[in-house]
């Protein structure tokens, strides 16, 4: 990995791969009492090993070859048309029947990381129920400062202190 780092505070800097693995912790930290995880973008497949070994049943959509070990939890597939970013037919029949067959009464926990992150907080928000988090990777950078996901959804700011210290790019609602 490349080492950029960005200033936190006077004489603290975190590089770029330390920022990675304080990503993922994060990620860890938000899923807390959720049964499932489902990642769009996951790359390489890294934090859906990191969830599994918190048990959470976990579940990735990318078009990349995963890391060993992922397993069959990670489902090979397109999730935005290159012509106009929409969401896929593939990806939107796979993903609802993942939603739909959650745990009764077990929130879930959708992090998206794919290639239009607000296109995929808008098509995903609206099919998650009461408790369930959905969180975003690049923000403010590619999802804009402010943006919510719905007017259902609060801003999950547990979480803010270790956000700003480790320079996070990401955000978590979840659903009321």
């Amino acid at each position: 990995l490349k080492n950029e780092s960005r200033k936190l505070e006077p004489d603290m800097h975190v590089s770029h791969g330390m920022t990675r693995k304080c990503e993922t912790q994060l990620l860890g930290m938000v899923a807390v009492g959720c049964s499932q995880y489902i990642e769009l973008g996951c790359g390489d497949g890294y934090s859906l090993l990191l969830m599994k070994r918190l048990g959470l049943m976990c579940f990735g959509f990318d078009r990349v070859e995963p890391l060993e070990g992922v397993g069959t939890s990670y489902i090979k597939c397109d999730i935005l048309k290159a012509a106009d970013g929409d969401m896929t037919e593939e990806f939107k029949e796979k993903f609802n029947k993942l939603v739909d067959s959650a745990l009764e009464g077990l929130p879930i926990f959708v992090y998206c990381d794919n290639g239009n992150k607000v296109k995929e907080l808008q098509y995903v928000a609206p099919l998650l129920k009461s408790g369930d988090i959905i969180g975003t990777h690049d923000y403010p950078t590619e999802v804009p400062m402010g943006f919510v996901p719905g007017n259902d959804y609060e801003l999950i700011t547990e979480h803010d202190a270790y956000i700003e210290k480790y320079a996070c790019l990401q955000r978590f609602w979840r659903k009321l």
